[in-house]
């Protein structure tokens, strides 16, 4: 499975972290969200589509809340181990002991399967 990585411009960020300092740790932890949905591909080979994550990032740099903003997939879970893994990652400290809330999409397609 292939998890698209999407234009920075699409990318949502509400408070003192940049896009760069986002996508970085998104990058990081890629393959992460890549099982997500290649694990769910077993039982479906035709999944595919678009997941929209929202998470807020405390001042801590630790994952607070996350929820599933929007999604085009039908079946499976991808989402909600998506959700389980963004809540494990440490992004930087906020600047100014603030939260930032993040909305991340995420394209998925089956190429190969």
């Amino acid at each position: 499975g292939v998890v698209t990585q999407v234009p920075m411009q699409n990318v949502g960020v509400q408070g003192s972290l940049d896009r760069a300092q986002i996508a970085a740790v998104v990058n990081k932890h890629i393959a992460e969200i890549r099982h997500c949905y290649e694990k769910n591909l077993i039982n479906d080979p035709g999944l595919s589509g678009k997941i929209q994550e929202e998470w807020t990032i405390n001042p801590d740099g630790t994952v607070g809340s996350v929820k599933t903003k929007y999604t085009s997939m039908k079946g499976g879970d991808v989402a909600g181990c998506i959700g389980s893994r963004i809540r494990t990652w440490q992004f930087p400290r906020p600047k100014g002991n603030g939260y930032v809330i993040v909305n991340y999409p995420f394209m998925f397609d089956s190429v190969g399967f």
